[in-house]
């Protein structure tokens, strides 16, 4: 009984997961299909869609499967809110989060710093460092869960969307 709840919660995040990708898709297609003019949610929104392992020393694997949404004020700063999926083997919960990352170059290829935080449970605050290539993102950081004085490596995969501003 406890095997097929697994494979029904893991069927159930890749879903969920296939369908903000495929959104991600359709809309970064509207996007190119615009040219010049602003997209059809604005010149500045930028979106991600992005899943997320986490280990610790011996522990169960956690995986978050989440999205954000934003602002790119600039071909550096974006600022957004997101929602998430967190999962474990027989569990699994909803998180919310705020996301303020930083593209340290202009183009396709750069590393990026982002730093967000979520209230699951108390204060959890989520540092990063990574690289983009074109839409594609990878990342490597930590969550730091204040509440229970506990760490997880995180090492994330994504896609990001929109936020076309200026040479970016």
């Amino acid at each position: 009984m406890k095997i097929n709840t697994i494979h029904n919660m893991n069927f159930k995040a890749l879903l969920f997961f296939a369908v903000l990708l495929t959104f991600a898709c359709i809309v970064n297609a509207q996007e190119v299909n615009q040219e010049k003019r602003s997209g059809i949610l604005g010149h500045g929104y930028r979106g991600f869609v992005e899943i997320e392992r986490l280990s610790d020393d011996g522990g169960p694997l956690l995986y978050d499967i989440q999205t954000t949404h934003g602002y790119q004020f600039n071909p550096h700063f974006y600022a957004g809110l997101g929602i998430g999926l967190c999962t474990t083997l027989g569990e699994s919960a909803s998180i919310l989060l705020a996301d303020f990352r930083y593209d340290i170059l202009k183009g396709k290829h750069t590393p990026f710093v982002d730093l967000r935080f979520s209230g699951d449970h108390g204060l959890v605050i989520r540092p990063s460092v990574g690289y983009r290539y074109k839409h594609f993102n990878v990342s490597i950081g930590g969550w730091f869960r204040k509440y229970e004085n506990s760490s997880y490596v995180a090492l994330r995969f994504g896609f990001d969307f929109g936020g076309r501003k200026s040479n970016r």
